[in-house]
Formats: C-alpha cells, sequence, structure tokens
C-alpha cells in the first residue's frame, strides 16, 4: 500500500506521453535568487517576515509575517499570520520557491503535512505554507471560539440547549442543528419546515457572529473594520504576494488541494507574471458564483454515492473473481431502504441520557457518507461506508443501532464527550464553532471565507425558492450539501470581496480531476483545465478526495507525474488518463487482494 502522501513509494516506471514546460524568461536559477531588493529567504524584510529561528539549509522554519488589514489602507490594523518554510538543501534553491495550501479553507501553515513531505520529494525548493487570516491556534482574532466550550452538570430529565455548552458569541442560536464543513445539516433536507426553521436560525447565528465586538479593530484615526470582512481569498492573494516580496522571489511556484485550488487559481489569475508552475488538485470551481457552488457540490456527492452502489453490483457479475464480490444483494435497494427507515425516524441509538431513542437525520448520514467517501484512506473508507449502509439496513433496529451511535459518536461532541449520549443533544463544532478533536471543522471557519470569496446575495426566502427548485433535481445525497451551503456560505450577511473568475494563457499548469470526488466536482476540474489552456489536465479514476491521499492501487501511474512536472517541467499530454481497471473492494477481505493484484 502507498502510504499518504509519499509520493517516492508509489512511482511506477512507464512512459506515459509527455511534454516540455516552455522555460521562462528568466532561468530556474535566477528566479531563485534575491530580487533587486536584496532580501531572501535566509534574510527577509525584517519590517514583513521575520523567522522563529535562524533559517537553515535542509532546516525547517516558523516565521510571523506582518500585513496590513486592508493592504490598500496603510491606516488599517496590522495583523499576524503564522508561516512555516523548509528549506531546499542547496540554497539559493535551484528551483526557486514552492507555495502549498492543502485546502478546507481551514488547513493551517502545515497544509496538512505537505510543507515538508513536498520538501523530500520535489528537489531543489524551498516549500511554504501559510496559517491564512483567522486560521490556526496563534490567530488573532480567530475563526474558532477558543476556550469557551465546557461540559454541563449531567441533570437526569434536563433538556439541554447549545448555550449549555458555550458562551462564545459565534455559536448558532439554541434549536440550530448542527452543519458540518459549510455541506451537510442535521436535519431531514426533504422537509420544507425543518429547511425553514434551519435557514433561519443559522442566518440570524451568523449576523449575530458578524457583528461580535471580538471582530470589529479600530485602525489609526480611530477607523473601525470589521475582520471578517477581511478573510476571503483575496486578501490571502496579497498576503502572498507580501511573502514573496518579503524574501526577494522573482516567482513562485504554486501546489493547490481542493480549496487550495482557489488558492492558487486565483494568485495565477491575479500575478500572472508571478508563477513559474502550478499544480491544482480536486478542483473548485473557476466561476465564482454561490449558486454554482452549491449545485456543482451536490452532483459530486450524488454521484459518488451512485458509483459507490453500481460498483458492488458490477463485481457481483458474471465473469468477476467470486472472492472480491460484494457480498450486499441488491445494494441500491439496499440504499433505498436505509432512506426508508431514516425518513420514518427509525435510525436510532440508546444513550446514556435517556432510554427514549436518538433520531440519525437524513443529513446526518449524509454528511457522514461526505466524510468518509473523501477521506484519506480511499479505499477502505468505501468499503466502511458500503457496510455500514447495509448495517443500517437491518431489519431490527437493535441490528442498526451500534451503526447508528458510530455515526452520532463522530459528529456530536464536545471536549471529547458525545453529547447525545450524555445529553441528549447532539452538540459539536458545527454549532458551538470550537474545534473538538476527531469532529468536524468549526463552522465559521470556511463559511467566512467563501463568503467573502463567491459572488451573489440572498437572504432566507431566495434559498428557500433554490431549494424548492433543488429538491426536485437531486436525490437525497445532493440536496444534503445544497441544503449545507445555502443556509451558510449563501446567506453569509458580510461585505463579499469575490475572486476574479480563474484562469489565464500563460501558467503551464497540471489539472488533476478526479472522477469521484465527492468534495469537488470532476466537472470543476474540467473547468478549471479549460481556464488555463498552457497546461495539461490529467485524469485519476480513483476514490477520495484529490490525488495525493492513500489506498489507491493505481494512484502511483498519476503520482509519478508531478515530480516530472516540478523537478523536470515536463507535463503530461494533455487528457492523460491515469487508468484503474479494477472494481474498488466492496468489503474487507477484499482490500488485500486489490492491492496485490
Amino acid at each position: 500500500m502507498c502510504a499518504a502522501l509519499v509520493f517516492m513509494v508509489c512511482r511506477t516506471s512507464g512512459s506515459a506521453p509527455s511534454r516540455s514546460v516552455p522555460k521562462p524568461v528568466e532561468t530556474i536559477q535566477e528566479e531563485a535568487q534575491a530580487s533587486a531588493t536584496g532580501f531572501t529567504v535566509f534574510d527577509p524584510d525584517p519590517s514583513v517576515l521575520v523567522w522563529e529561528k535562524p533559517p537553515k539549509k535542509g532546516g525547517m522554519s516558523k516565521g510571523r509575517l506582518t500585513v496590513h488589514l486592508d493592504p490598500s489602507d496603510p491606516g488599517s490594523p496590522r495583523v499576524n499570520l503564522s508561516v512555516a518554510m523548509a528549506f531546499a538543501k542547496v540554497q539559493p534553491a535551484p528551483h526557486g520557491t514552492l507555495f502549498v495550501h492543502a485546502g478546507g479553507p481551514g488547513t493551517d501553515l502545515n497544509a496538512g503535512g505537505y510543507v515538508g513531505i513536498l520538501l523530500q520529494v520535489l528537489e531543489g525548493y524551498n516549500v511554504w505554507g501559510i496559517s491564512q487570516r483567522g486560521i490556526g491556534k496563534d490567530a488573532e482574532p480567530s475563526l474558532s471560539c477558543k476556550d469557551r466550550a465546557k461540559l454541563p452538570p449531567v441533570v437526569p430529565g434536563k433538556v439541554y440547549q447549545i448555550s449549555d455548552f458555550t458562551d462564545c458569541p459565534c455559536a448558532l442560536p439554541d434549536g440550530s442543528p448542527q452543519q458540518g464543513d459549510f455541506q451537510w445539516a442535521d436535519i431531514d433536507t426533504t422537509e420544507p419546515e425543518q429547511v425553514r426553521a434551519f435557514f433561519q436560525a443559522t442566518s440570524a447565528g451568523m449576523m449575530k457572529c458578524y457583528t461580535a465586538g471580538q471582530y470589529q479593530m479600530k485602525g489609526k484615526n480611530n477607523k473601525t473594520y470589521n475582520f471578517l470582512d477581511y478573510v476571503g481569498t483575496q486578501y490571502l492573494m496579497k498576503d502572498v504576494e507580501q511573502m514573496r516580496l518579503a524574501i526577494g522571489a522573482q516567482k513562485f511556484s504554486l501546489y493547490g488541494i481542493s480549496y487550495g485550488t482557489q488558492v492558487m487559481g486565483t494568485y495565477a489569475t491575479v500575478y500572472p507574471g508571478n508563477v513559474d508552475k502550478m499544480m491544482v488538485d480536486g478542483c473548485v470551481n473557476p466561476i465564482p458564483q454561490r449558486t454554482a457552488f452549491a449545485e456543482g457540490a451536490a452532483r459530486a456527492l450524488e454521484t459518488v454515492v451512485d458509483e459507490l452502489l453500481l460498483n458492488c453490483q458490477r463485481t457481483q457479475a458474471s465473469g468477476m473473481d467470486p472472492d472480491l464480490a460484494c457480498n450486499v444483494t441488491n445494494p441500491f435497494d439496499m440504499y433505498a431502504k436505509v432512506l426508508a427507515f431514516a425518513k420514518a425516524r427509525q435510525l436510532t441509538a440508546i444513550g446514556k441520557s435517556s432510554i427514549v431513542p436518538f433520531v440519525l437525520t437524513t443529513g446526518l448520514l449524509h454528511g457522514w457518507l461526505l466524510n468518509e467517501l473523501m477521506a484519506h484512506q480511499g479505499v477502505e473508507n468505501w468499503v466502511e461506508a458500503l457496510q455500514t449502509l447495509a448495517s443500517l439496513s437491518a431489519d431490527l433496529p437493535e441490528q442498526r443501532s451500534p451503526s447508528v451511535a458510530k455515526i452520532l459518536d463522530s459528529f456530536c461532541k464536545v471536549k471529547g464527550t458525545p453529547t447525545w449520549s450524555e445529553y441528549g443533544i447532539c452538540v459539536g463544532p458545527g454549532n458551538t464553532n470550537e474545534n473538538s478533536e476527531g469532529a468536524n471543522t468549526p463552522w465559521l471557519i470556511p463559511v467566512a471565507v467563501l463568503g467573502n470569496d463567491l459572488a451573489g446575495r440572498y437572504v432566507v426566502q431566495d434559498v428557500l425558492n433554490l431549494w424548492d427548485s433543488a429538491r426536485h433535481r437531486y436525490t437525497v445525497a445532493g440536496i444534503t450539501p445544497f441544503v449545507g451551503i445555502a443556509a451558510t456560505v449563501l446567506l453569509w450577511p458580510g461585505i463579499p470581496s469575490p475572486i476574479p473568475p480563474i484562469g489565464n494563457t500563460v501558467t503551464p499548469a497540471l489539472v488533476v480531476g478526479n472522477v469521484y470526488d465527492p468534495a469537488t466536482s470532476y466537472g470543476w476540474s474540467q473547468k478549471m483545465s479549460v481556464a488555463f489552456p498552457a497546461g495539461s489536465m490529467m485524469t485519476w479514476q480513483g476514490v477520495g478526495h484529490g490525488l495525493t491521499y492513500s489506498g489507491n492501487r493505481e494512484h502511483g501511474a498519476c503520482v509519478m507525474r508531478i515530480p516530472k512536472y516540478f523537478n523536470e517541467g515536463v507535463l503530461p499530454n494533455d487528457g492523460h488518463l491515469c487508468v484503474n481497471p479494477h472494481a474498488i473492494p466492496t468489503r474487507q477481505s477484499a482490500i488485500l487482494p486489490y492491492y496485490r493484484r
């Protein structure tokens, strides 16, 4: 099995078609050297960038990047952003400096571990990442609540509210269902009254948060700035550009995954002359519209749930290896049975706090499915998703209950305690806005960023009208992310600073799309490829979110193209396909034979 993120062990031999990237006017060596300012990565502009410890060749340092909240207003407050850089063993770095962002929004300066790993794989680069505004443990102000969550005493018979668990002004109002990573909500997303109540509660909670005193910052002349209006990708681009100037780099190379493709694509659009190479993997929609975002996410999850069930059906066909055949009879009927149980409120578990069964909603079920189908382990998570659905289709409630409890445990969590079981309420980061280990992201982080980035103004009635139309076009799986995005990103009350439509005619981008990505639609990657006609698109027939996760037998054929591009400047031919001719495993016993083939 290929270890996550470690490209070297996944390389395969072969002669996939490729083409060389035209060299820029400057040589790579010249691009890596200091600009006319004289600043370098080892000796940066001290008014902008300060390393915590002296950088060393082959080492890694963290630093503080200081920028104006409003780059166009020198009277605006200054904010400090955490950055980390892994330094090439040879300085100046032969290939220059590579900026990496692993998505979210929510990943920090370590970019999910990519900063250190890419230094080992992509020879001759300085590799760096950033905790963008409001994100990371040192962020001030922070988009997540800090040390505000608490566990109230357990009182038999008490009906608990969200406010019993936190006093954070950015916690959602009492009675609000939990929502996660802006793509699901703990409701029946097909029921009009539940959807309306969710939209209204979320809208009210976001306005309360947007106007909270903790985000009102004073600048010179006593002018007030709302921090939440300055956290979008447009401002991140300005911060990245300040980093480039501070280290005297003439150009950056770029590596983005998921929302990181929005970051890199926007930088290449705004500063096309400052980009050497760029890879974008698991792309967002390059046209920054809120409704298009909701619709693309709906179709992405719909597609992958369909493939999960169809893949099971294919393994049962005549001529297939019987040892790898799916053990779920009639998978589409099985899934329909699960949905019927959920609709009838018959997916339940008994917690410690009450003998009354706690109900798993269709929204939370599909939120769990989304997380499972996009997880790092790839095929192993697909097995887990399918087998959990099968267990939820069992005839007896006590047979379904363990899987229901497993799903509830993964989301309804404060300070590591399963709130559904202990307190009879599903509370977690999706309504407290505070991290809890092993749970979803605090709700404000992605919503504030994307609410700034995407164009469109909506109020509750507008999104209700959109939902009423969408529920006739999408399945229950698809309507789940549609509702989550409509309630948060579409209703965000701040003043947007939309990014431009992404693209340019000069950057030789390597665009990677995964046909079974539940979070970022393959169609978005196709559009991103069109936006960068000087580049190439590479398609991967794998599963999970993005290319470089473990647990996918055939992904080495695609992964090998990455160092070929960054180290040698060689793009695969446009349309290069990384073929996976084998059925994805559907049960635990089929995983090892799959890897051994």
